[in-house]
């Protein structure tokens, strides 16, 4: 699986993984199986982030859920199609 990306303070990224399994998808929805597979799309801000993990929930409707992560891999925001 692709390494963390190194990223500014303020950034966020998200990745994506399959509902029922847990994998880490890449960004063509597929199994990452491989470090050359990119998992992590980098934004400039979180909201940036959320908007765009919220867009995924959407399209990929009870398919994907996603985390979003700081410039230090800390978990912002956790994203499941089943949250109320």
């Amino acid at each position: 699986m692709e390494k963390f990306p190194k990223i500014l303070k303020g950034q966020a990224v998200p990745l994506r993984a399959d509902t029922y399994t847990g994998h880490v998808l890449d960004e063509s929805y597929n199994v990452a199986r491989n470090e050359n597979q990119k998992v992590y799309t980098v934004f400039e801000t979180v909201h940036e982030a959320l908007d765009f993990a919220k867009s995924v929930l959407e399209e990929k409707y009870n398919q994907v859920e996603c985390t979003i992560y700081n410039q230090n891999q800390e978990l912002l925001h956790y994203l499941n199609p089943f949250q109320k």
